[in-house]
């Protein structure tokens, strides 16, 4: 059994190939086309509101974003190409939920950050991470690909809308651990389909992921 398992490999479970799936975005595009301007400005004021020391509604409207690509991408598009997809719905949509609950137990010492603190490498991370998933992400894969409709927006794809969390969850001064665990999660998945369809963007989410292990382990 154990011999059966191992000869399989990460491709076999892939049932497309790259150009499938970026097409996949490409559709969701078009479809949801001009609701990326809503997601957008959805994570900005996200931003904005942690920013503000507004912790709670930052997270509110992180939740809102998670659901859509939950729904969206995961249900209404990816689950024609894959059979785990449903399960990636399901798991972006708990991540969704777990915000709104995260934000309800939240404090105003959780969500401060003294000016001591936006100098450390935690806060600078976690701006830059959250500006890549925000714009570098979006713009990257829209100047690497044949197709630029398949360019990947927060709020549609899942790799910009997970970059984007994991770097608002570091600006904060105090997180469980268990609000990054789908985030991370979605990471290793990305990085098995970035290998198997050869998509070099992808990688970009494992690295920040990792980032994100390193500085938060640092910090307990």
């Amino acid at each position: 059994m154990l011999e059966h398992l191992l000869s399989y490999s990460v491709e076999d479970f892939m049932p497309f190939g790259a150009e499938v799936y970026l097409r996949l975005f490409a559709r969701a595009n078009q479809d949801l086309w001009p609701w990326h301007l809503a997601l957008l400005g959805l994570g900005l004021a996200s931003y904005a509101s942690l920013r503000m020391n507004k912790g709670q509604l930052a997270l509110l409207l992180m939740s809102t974003i998670w659901l859509c690509v939950g729904v969206n991408f995961h249900w209404r598009y990816f689950a024609e190409l894959h059979g785990a997809a449903n399960l990636f719905a399901i798991a972006f949509t708990m991540q969704g939920l777990a915000m709104i609950v995260l934000s309800l137990r939240l404090t105003f010492e959780d969500t401060h950050h003294s000016k001591t603190d936006k100098a450390n490498s935690a806060h600078i991370l976690g701006i830059a991470m959250f500006i890549c998933g925000l714009l570098l992400i979006p713009l990257l894969t829209a100047l690497t690909r044949a197709d630029w409709q398949s360019a990947e927006f927060i709020g549609i794809s899942p790799d910009a809308t997970c970059m984007a969390t994991l770097g608002l969850l570091l600006l904060y001064s105090r997180i469980p651990k268990w609000a990054a665990l789908i985030p991370l999660s979605w990471c290793l998945v990305s990085a098995m389909m970035a290998y198997s369809l050869a998509i070099s963007t992808h990688y970009l989410l494992l690295v920040a992921g990792l980032l994100f292990v390193i500085v938060r382990s640092k910090e307990a």
